[in-house]
């Protein structure tokens, strides 16, 4: 089995479920031509790299940062959407929300000098 494992998000890693091909061990590159991953393991009697496709299936998962920070964001979105159709309704929410947009705008232009 071929785990490749990246410490960055989102997580990335790739197994091979064949079992047909013997453990080796070497650099691994994405070739994107063929869409495939692909170890090198050595050199050829010429000296050049030989690189041999891993039968993969490769799963993208987020972490759990980036499962929190999007829904945040939809839970964000909604109440923006909720708040644009209630200052479309009212008028008084329309002014509301207009005042409050310029009071945080000016607080921002203030504390940024």
């Amino acid at each position: 089995m071929i785990s490749i494992y990246t410490y960055s998000d989102p997580v990335v890693y790739q197994i091979d479920h064949s079992q047909n091909s013997p453990g080796i061990t070497g650099p691994v590159r994405w070739n994107g031509d063929l869409k495939v991953f692909e170890v090198n393991t050595g050199k050829d009697h010429w000296g050049a790299a030989h690189w041999k496709e891993i039968p993969n299936k490769v799963e993208l998962r987020n972490s759990k940062e980036i499962d929190l920070v999007i829904e945040y964001v939809r839970n964000k979105m909604k109440e923006e959407e909720k708040l644009e159709k209630l200052a479309e309704k009212y008028p008084a929410v329309k002014n509301a929300k207009e005042r409050l947009d310029l009071l945080v705008s000016l607080l921002d232009e203030s504390n940024s000098n």
